[in-house]
């Protein structure tokens, strides 16, 4: 039996925080430039957007974030779980081996993103604006991206798995070793542009379609009529 070729997400560096060590964060507002190392940060709702915080080793559970700016955001070893980002601005944000589970980030600005070791788990991303990320070693598991924009994103050793990308952008964007199993993928924008895929047979018919628009090839069983050329 011949070996599977293994992908990036199945290398993909998990958070390292020990829950043993957290301890409580109070309140609820954020200062500039904070560091929160260690904590467990549960049920806050943030009013107003800061930046240069850095979350390490950490858990937060059902924080608001909702429409905020937070600048310049690092988060490194952190899980975030129910937590409300819809409509955040992650101006220069950088994640790196972050779990976020059953979080809210419709309309999310985060162009730029830096990514590695990510895993979004049954997230609402749809109309996040992903313009110009790198994500590389990530897991994007049950999500929905309906209408997402990954225009000229930077997506490397990544799974999408039976998430929701009908229109999504992907205009210029650049793929490598990603695959995109049991997901939806029907009117992809940009499409004819992607390289470095893996699909599974049922997705080629979806797939292939916007591909065939973009070089102005219509599938038509009746053939068109005949002009006599007198």
């Amino acid at each position: 039996m011949a070996r599977k070729r293994l992908l990036g997400p199945s290398v993909r560096q998990a958070p390292r925080l020990d829950d043993d060590e957290l301890t409580e964060r109070p309140g609820a507002g954020l200062q500039p430039h904070e560091l929160l190392e260690a904590v467990r940060w549960e049920g806050a709702a943030v009013e107003e957007g800061v930046a240069g915080v850095e979350v390490v080793r950490s858990r937060l559970v059902g924080v608001r974030l909702t429409g905020l700016e937070l600048i310049d955001l690092q988060l490194l070893d952190v899980t975030l779980v129910d937590c409300e980002l819809s409509g955040a601005v992650l101006a220069g944000a950088r994640l790196e081996r972050v779990l976020l589970t059953r979080c809210r980030m419709s309309g999310l600005v985060a162009a730029e993103l830096q990514a590695q070791d990510v895993r979004f788990d049954g997230c609402q991303m749809d109309q996040a604006w992903l313009r110009a990320s790198r994500l590389d070693r990530c897991e994007v598991v049950d999500c929905d991206l309906q209408g997402a924009d990954l225009y000229e994103a930077r997506v490397t050793r990544t799974a999408f798995r039976r998430c929701d990308l009908t229109e999504v952008d992907v205009s210029g964007s650049d793929f490598e070793a990603v695959s995109l199993h049991g997901s939806t993928v029907d009117r992809l924008k940009g499409a004819a542009s992607l390289r470095g895929l893996t699909i599974g047979s049922d997705q080629l018919v979806p797939l292939a379609l916007p591909i065939l628009g973009a070089q102005r090839i219509r599938v038509d069983d009746d053939p068109p009529d005949l002009v006599e050329v007198l």
